[in-house]
């Protein structure tokens, strides 16, 4: 037995993919970035596979063809595909912007599953195929809700010390921002949490 990965590596989420170790660590990276261990080569350090960036990855998830990585940029969801056996790491074009939850991944079968969520869009579980191909599973049931007469949108605003957060604003659609409205404000920014997009039905 060799430790690869001890409390100095600062290690949030591990996955293993046939003779891989992919990691997601926080060390000299407040945002994390993903290391890849090669298991034929026990001896060699990690790879940086995705430098810290902008967004702030939180999961991964390893299938027979990739790693998929989530990540938070400005409170929305993000997912990278890091192939297995080499090459680019891209973006997934999801179907809108929202929050991904429970990735679902085996290292038996190509590709991942997802949940995805948004503030006026009800959840769906979608499947990416090994082409980086979003589809609909069908898996959840629809939510007989319409939302049509709701829109929500994200803009960024300076906080006190400068820094740049994202707000969501929902309102009836086409209201006029004009501060003739009753307006309920929430907010929460600590221990790295973040108040993500979800749909309600309450």
């Amino acid at each position: 037995w060799r430790r690869l990965i001890g409390p100095g590596d600062a290690v949030s989420r591990v996955a293993l993919a046939g003779d891989a170790v992919f990691a997601l660590s926080h060390k000299d990276a407040s945002r994390s970035k993903l290391l890849r261990w090669d298991l034929k080569r026990p001896a060699a350090a990690a790879t940086v596979v995705m430098p810290q960036g902008r967004a702030v990855l939180r999961d991964v998830a390893a299938a027979k063809d990739a790693a998929y990585v989530r990540a938070i940029d400005g409170g929305i969801s993000r997912v990278w595909r890091v192939p297995l056996a080499g090459g680019r790491v891209a973006s997934v074009a999801l179907p809108f912007e929202g929050t991904v939850r429970d990735l679902m991944a085996t290292p038996a079968r190509d590709g991942l599953m997802l949940r995805l969520e948004g503030w006026t869009q009800a959840p769906v579980i979608y499947r990416i195929d090994a082409r980086g191909k979003v589809a609909d599973t069908g898996l959840q049931p629809p939510i007989a809700i319409d939302m049509s007469g709701i829109e929500a949108e994200r803009v960024m605003v300076k906080s006190h010390d400068g820094v740049e957060v994202p707000l969501s604003i929902l309102s009836r659609r086409g209201a006029k921002r004009d501060g003739s409205h009753p307006t309920i404000v929430t907010g929460y920014g600590a221990y790295g949490i973040s108040l993500e997009p979800r749909f309600g039905t309450v």
